[in-house]
């Protein structure tokens, strides 16, 4: 005979929904773990906080969360999973999404402050919404029309990719009126010492150039730009206008991109200080002064912060001119 509690078990286990109920374990994850967890799964809204049981003590975080598109339990279990909460306990929302808020911002068991994320979508007890509305609300979450697709199991989106990559462009043109704070990396050292390896980890989500004929064709919105193999191919003028945090629409074979990026590390074999020697020197500080990192990777594992050819905006940092290891930059 099959228990109740296995029954269970393997109707969760089939599930998929949009909204979830989570128990997380809460010893070593603190709030800003939870968040970056929803940041990663793409989750549209939740409330959280962190309780113990009256009568366990049982120290855990209580999670209801929204996604755009129904989710398998397999699926959120992996990303749980790789997310170092494999102790995770899912299920699909049963009640009302009043309830499940109503379940998770409890004061008796209550251990420090309620927390929210994104918007908590008010649906009716089955959460109904048109294909379109859900598709729409995941365009304009961040994600790609690419990883739009990917997600959505029931394949209603590719009915809409002409309209979702519309929906796309203009959600990036929006974003992209506004002015962006940079951060610009200058990384040099010679082949083999493992600076792109380094750099691909740190920024896992990032739009990296090899090709510096048509530099800009493949790039989609990454926030995180890398210039791999550089050594001076990008025409200074364009080039300080990439560095820059105005408005810039990246030249391209077919239409131009709206730049998105607040970060860009260069990958050099050589310093700064190689290139564009042929420009005057009030240029020359005009590129320096967008660099805010200066690093040379002497040797696998073995780094050091450097001073700029010319002073740049090294005030946001203390260790000039000291070795580093690659854990206290990355």
């Amino acid at each position: 005979m099959v228990s109740k509690q296995s029954q269970q078990s393997a109707g969760h286990t089939s599930a998929a929904s949009r909204d979830w109920m989570m128990t997380i374990p809460a010893e070593k994850i603190t709030d800003d773990d939870i968040e970056s967890f929803l940041t990663s799964i793409h989750a549209t809204g939740a409330v959280y906080q962190q309780e113990q049981g009256e009568k366990s003590h049982y120290l855990h975080w209580q999670l209801f969360v929204q996604f755009p598109s129904p989710k398998r339990f397999s699926t959120l279990k992996n990303q749980c999973r790789k997310c170092g909460m494999e102790q995770a306990h899912l299920e699909p929302r049963r009640g009302t999404v009043a309830q499940a808020v109503a379940y998770c911002s409890k004061s008796e068991t209550r251990v420090g402050e309620t927390h929210t994320f994104g918007e908590i979508a008010q649906r009716d007890e089955q959460g109904h919404r048109s294909d379109i509305q859900r598709l729409r609300e995941m365009i304009l979450s961040g994600m790609t029309v690419e990883q739009v697709l990917m997600a959505d199991e029931a394949g209603a989106a590719a009915r809409y990719v002409g309209y979702l990559r519309d929906l796309a462009a203009a959600r990036d043109l929006a974003r992209a009126q506004s002015w962006r704070d940079m951060d610009v990396w200058y990384i040099y050292g010679k082949p083999g010492v493992g600076k792109s390896r380094f750099a691909l980890k740190r920024f896992p989500d990032s739009y990296r150039v090899t090709d510096y004929g048509h530099p800009f064709d493949g790039y989609r919105g990454q926030g995180t730009l890398i210039l791999d193999e550089f050594d001076g191919q990008i025409e200074l003028p364009l080039l300080l206008n990439i560095l820059d945090g105005y408005p810039l629409e990246l030249p391209c074979r077919y239409a131009n991109k709206q730049a998105l990026f607040t970060t860009v590390i260069m990958i050099s074999n050589e310093p700064i200080g190689a290139y564009y020697l042929n420009y005057a020197p009030d240029r020359l500080d005009a590129l320096y002064r967008r660099i805010v990192r200066f690093i040379h990777f002497i040797s696998e594992g073995k780094l050091k912060d450097m001073d700029l050819p010319k002073a740049g905006w090294q005030k946001k940092y203390k260790k000039l001119n000291k070795e580093l290891t690659a854990k206290d930059i990355f």
